[in-house]
């Protein structure tokens, strides 16, 4: 359930606005992207700021999946920032093959209880995909419960986008 946080905090606000407030509701992430004039190959920035609830701050960290021997044919190499009981692609997240993301949070006004789960797409996304193209199209599939606003940035094709 911890995983589904994005889409039970989207459904509670919405049924109990007056009562409940989710933790970003104050707060907000931001990016900020930066390309050298002399395009890509002159260097780029691209930075993020995680303000979500001060009171999970503490109990944030960085996990890094690997495969044991013989289990890289369904086992992808990923890292990330990690919230309390949710999953790597929830927020900073990238894999071995030079792909990178940061979520912003959306919550839209109508949230899909049956939908799919915001932190598993974006994990699989990430993690799962070798190319700028295919996270795209993971991330792009019909049937998310919620949504988010995704940057991602793949180093070795040199490309950047924002996914809604």
């Amino acid at each position: 359930v911890a995983n589904l946080i994005n889409e039970i905090d989207s459904l509670i606000s919405h049924e109990n606005q007056a009562t409940f407030v989710v933790p970003w509701q104050k707060q907000h992430c931001s990016d900020e992207y930066a390309v050298s004039p002399s395009g890509f190959e002159g260097g780029f920035a691209h930075g993020h700021n995680e303000d979500w609830s001060q009171v999970a701050a503490p109990f944030i960290y960085f996990l890094a999946v690997s495969p044991s021997p013989g289990a890289e044919s369904i086992v992808n190499r990923c890292a990330g920032l990690v919230y309390p009981g949710s999953l790597v692609g929830w927020s900073a997240t990238w894999n071995s093959h030079g792909t990178f993301s940061t979520q912003n949070t959306l919550l839209p006004m109508v949230t899909r209880p049956s939908g799919l789960g915001c932190v598993f797409i974006q994990r699989r996304a990430i993690c799962d995909t070798k190319s700028m193209s295919d996270a795209l199209v993971a991330l792009t599939r019909p049937g998310w419960s919620s949504g988010a606003s995704l940057n991602v940035i793949h180093l070795g094709e040199k490309r950047m986008a924002n996914v809604e």
